[in-house]
């Protein structure tokens, strides 16, 4: 281990990048699923969002997973690892493009979009002097 942090293209790590907050919404990192993957754990956020509850002075982070509605404890957000070599960031921020509407607001956000049907129909100027 050379001490780097990896990530994916256009991750933003929580605690290297952008402090943690409490109600920042969340993914596990490339980093944190590797790490877990490694040691035979699996994803607890079951690739989803999930939402800091508490931020830690240990350097970690509380989530609460929107997927799984459990909140696990302890995720790193500049932790360092056994040994001391490097830190670890186990959490990524996520844009508010990054999240889809789930299937009932599709519809309702579509409706709303629509504007066709909520555009009052005025006359032109030249349908008004063809009158």
């Amino acid at each position: 281990d050379l001490g780097l942090v990896i990530r994916a293209p256009g991750e933003k790590l929580i605690g290297k990048h952008v402090r943690p907050y409490v109600g920042q919404a969340v993914r596990m990192s490339q980093q944190g699923l590797d790490r877990r993957r490694d040691v035979g754990r699996s994803d607890p956020s079951r690739g989803g969002v999930g939402t800091i509850v508490r931020v830690n002075a240990n350097w970690t982070c509380d989530v609460k997973w929107h997927l799984t509605n459990q909140t696990r404890e302890g995720y790193a957000a500049g932790s360092v690892s056994t040994g001391g070599k490097t830190r670890a960031f186990h959490l990524a921020t996520i844009s508010s493009d990054d999240i889809l509407p789930s299937k009932g607001d599709s519809e309702n956000q579509f409706q709303a979009l629509n504007l066709e049907s909520q555009r009052v129909k005025y006359p032109l100027p030249a349908e008004i002097s063809r009158r």
